[in-house]
């Protein structure tokens, strides 16, 4: 594991996030500012003999693994002991488990089979050597990533473009008429415009909001968003991201009272360093810490003052509620959270035509793999597809039916041109008739003759 601390005679163990550690013999282990592992939650429920087992593996994982991952384990940990209460967990534990899930809840046990063979490798007692067997040849079908974009699920998948109109004019109303503040609704912006996730958002700090002059003399505004899906430890990577003029001053608004809120809280003007540290959207704890730190600059570079994620969520279901915002497809409450923002702003971009690329880099993915399932199974993608191959399709048609210069109206000329295989003589401006580059160059052979 990782580095262990002595502390009033309890051994406690560094997280993963290093600025957090944990007693092992604790109910509660806080491993960041977001996630909170309620190990009582499980170990109430667990035979005496499995308890050392279930406790040291799980602390494994609070030192190498994220800590939503954790906080997951434990949880699909206690519906796995509630349903089966195991003294030894063997096959049939297992397969009686397996028959108790629905479809939608495999992913459960394709989290229990990872977290098991740890447990069976760290060699402590409850888990059989037939169960490792029994996972290994075990297939789980789990539930396809992006159904709910696929199927445009209308509770949790993307907002149609009235949807998102609607939610969008519903926080500008709720700030304009005071019904949010600026905390609130310079975060609600950043979250329904740049789609990014919610652990993002409030892990940003003063010195991530950018202007810039462009050698053309243009001004650009940005922000340098925190990545959190790479395994990397608190802001370790960033990605840049184009605003607007208008959100980014709203952002920088905030920002400001952030730093002036620190201020007024240690009594005197942060240095320069100071200030680019100070988080965007602090927590109400944090506020209340910074009064009586002597290392300022220790604590603004921390995660301590930032906000916890699930405040994102919260403020985006109070505008609905206060605005009364209606779902045009199910004529109820809408029902929002970041993650359907995300979707909308992903679809819409596959929808308008971009590649899975960039909307890979857009929505911040590691690969294209997420991304592409905002342009899979969408029919204005399939449309525009179709207007955009056909000409040249039917350029390439006409050019092996013996009409050589194809159809030059779609500015064609570049599709076979410098292509040519090694059979090929230099002397010749057209590739030769036996190579995969082949194409007419009489245009007086008729059509049947083009293939002898």
């Amino acid at each position: 594991m990782n580095n262990v601390k002595h502390q009033e005679d309890k051994v406690y163990l560094t997280a993963k996030q290093p600025d957090y550690s944990f007693c092992i013999n604790d109910e509660k282990w806080v491993l960041d500012r977001n996630n909170i592992v309620n190990v009582r939650y499980v170990s109430r429920f667990l035979h005496p003999k499995l308890t050392e087992g279930y406790i040291n593996t799980l602390a494994y994982y609070a030192c190498k693994y994220s800590p939503s991952y954790v906080i997951k384990i434990n949880n699909n940990i206690h519906d796995f002991i509630k349903k089966m209460t195991p003294a030894y967990i063997e096959e049939t534990v297992i397969l009686n488990y397996k028959d108790t899930l629905p479809k939608q809840r495999v992913q459960y046990l394709v989290t229990l089979r990872s977290f098991f063979k740890t447990w069976y490798s760290l060699e402590y007692y409850g888990v059989d050597e037939k169960v490792i067997s029994l996972f290994n040849a075990m297939k789980l079908k789990v539930k396809e990533a992006g159904d709910a974009v696929k199927n445009e699920n209308p509770e949790q998948g993307p907002l149609t473009d009235p949807e998102h109109y609607t939610f969008n004019r519903a926080i500008r109303n709720a700030y304009e008429f005071n019904k949010i503040n600026l905390y609130e609704f310079s975060l609600a912006l950043l979250v329904s415009f740049t789609g990014r996730r919610p652990a993002q958002i409030t892990s940003l700090k003063f010195k991530d909001i950018v202007r810039e002059s462009t050698i053309n003399g243009k001004v650009e505004y940005y922000m340098n968003f925190p990545r959190i899906k790479q395994g990397l430890e608190f802001r370790k990577s960033f990605r840049k991201l184009i605003l607007s003029e208008y959100i980014f001053n709203i952002v920088h608004e905030q920002a400001v009272c952030s730093v002036k809120l620190v201020e007024e809280t240690i009594g005197r003007t942060l240095n320069s360093a100071e200030k680019n540290e100070v988080p965007i959207f602090m927590s109400k704890s944090g506020r209340k810490i910074t009064a009586d730190e002597k290392d300022i600059l220790g604590l603004l570079s921390s995660d301590r003052l930032h906000v916890p994620k699930n405040v994102v969520d919260y403020v985006l279901s109070k505008i609905i509620k206060i605005e009364g915002v209606i779902s045009e497809r199910t004529g109820e409450s809408m029902k929002i959270n970041a993650r359907r923002l995300r979707y909308t702003l992903g679809t819409r971009l596959a929808r308008d035509g971009y590649s899975v690329q960039i909307i890979s880099e857009l929505l911040d993915h590691s690969s294209i793999y997420s991304a592409g399932i905002y342009v899979e199974n969408l029919p204005d993608n399939v449309e525009k597809i179709n207007q955009a191959v056909s000409a040249k399709l039917a350029f390439l048609a006409n050019v092996f039916l013996g009409k050589a210069n194809g159809d030059t109206k779609f500015n064609n000329s570049n599709l076979l041109k410098n292509r040519a295989c090694l059979s090929c003589t230099d002397f010749l401006e057209d590739p030769c008739h036996s190579c995969v580059y082949f194409r007419i160059t009489n245009n007086n052979i008729e059509s049947d003759e083009a293939f002898i």
